[in-house]
């Protein structure tokens, strides 16, 4: 759903897994992304504080935005996600 820009069907998705378990980093670091599509920096820069807050060394939290950056051709956000 990510890469094909679909951002707030991807969101529910993601918040289903999250109510799972919500410190999934890897449904964190997705849902970054979508907020990074959707161009919520506030959002997204609150996710990635949130996630490293329980795992300073995850890098998810950059590496998935930068993922998705690059699917939709934004390289240079991209690059300093990466």
């Amino acid at each position: 759903l990510l890469d094909s820009g679909q951002a707030a069907e991807a969101l529910k998705v993601v918040e289903s897994a999250l109510a799972i378990n919500p410190n999934a980093l890897d449904f964190l670091g997705k849902k970054a992304a979508a907020h990074f599509l959707q161009d919520d920096g506030a959002a997204m820069a609150a996710v990635q504080e949130a996630m490293l807050a329980f795992n300073p060394s995850a890098s998810v939290a950059f590496r998935e935005p930068g993922r998705v950056a690059a699917r939709h051709y934004r390289f240079a956000e991209a690059a300093a996600f990466q």
